[in-house]
């Protein structure tokens, strides 16, 4: 008749419980390898805990202490989401990772070395916007400019109601508060524009003393070439 292996001892001190192989069919290597689950009795009365692993009324002690068990936390969102938080804000390490539920702001890195995120601030208006980078963005209440972009260090963080804007580097855009429609792209570009209008900036501190330029005289500009080229064609 047919048998089932019970203990296999094999010539270099590898034990097997119910099996001759190891769980990839391999030969067993020193130690003590089981085929179905370690059930350990409780018991109290250990007489040494050093390097010992044991079973107190359900609790699993190593060496003496509790070893650390996981703990399932229900996930809240729908199906795909990618959850950081479970509404409470909390992670391991708040020096490394830190979310704000009140201004939606996801912070990565230690104080001054961080990555800022967000995609609204608690300014009723002031959705649409995604800004990246330490100290990016406005986060206040009054501020209710959206749809606005800042990628870098200090990018828009003074934008109170500008809408439209896009600031790509470190400093960009710094001290826009009410100024709409402007592109600035490089590192201080456009820095000092506070109210300007639809103004683009490409390259290194590009216009960074640019304070304010009138739509009004856009718009005359934009005419006069206009009229020009008409007299041109005729």
């Amino acid at each position: 008749g047919s048998s089932t292996l019970a203990l296999y001892v094999g010539t270099s001190s590898n034990i097997g419980v119910g099996t001759s192989t190891n769980i990839y069919g391999g030969n067993l290597t020193g130690g003590l390898t089981l085929n179905n689950a370690l059930v350990l009795a409780s018991s109290t009365a250990i007489s040494t805990t050093t390097l010992a692993l044991y079973n107190n009324n359900g609790t699993l002690y190593w060496n003496g202490s509790v070893l650390a068990t996981g703990t399932a936390v229900a996930a809240n969102g729908v199906l795909g989401a990618i959850q950081i938080s479970n509404g409470s804000g909390g992670f391991t390490s708040t020096s490394t990772f830190s979310y704000s539920t009140s201004t939606h702001i996801l912070t990565l890195g230690p104080t001054l070395d961080s990555i800022r995120l967000f995609s609204t601030t608690t300014g009723s208006g002031a959705s649409g916007s995604l800004f990246l980078g330490y100290g990016a963005g406005n986060t206040a209440g009054s501020n209710t400019g959206g749809d606005n972009t800042g990628l870098g260090i200090y990018t828009l963080p003074n934008n109170t109601t500008g809408t439209m804007n896009v600031a790509v580097g470190g400093t960009a855009l710094r001290f826009n508060t009410t100024g709409t429609g402007n592109s600035a792209f490089g590192r201080s570009a456009l820095l000092a524009n506070t109210t300007g209008q639809y103004n683009s900036a490409i390259g290194l501190s590009a216009m960074q003393g640019n304070v304010q330029v009138p739509v009004m005289k856009v718009m005359d500009l934009r005419q006069r070439l206009a009229h020009l080229l008409m007299a041109k064609m005729f």
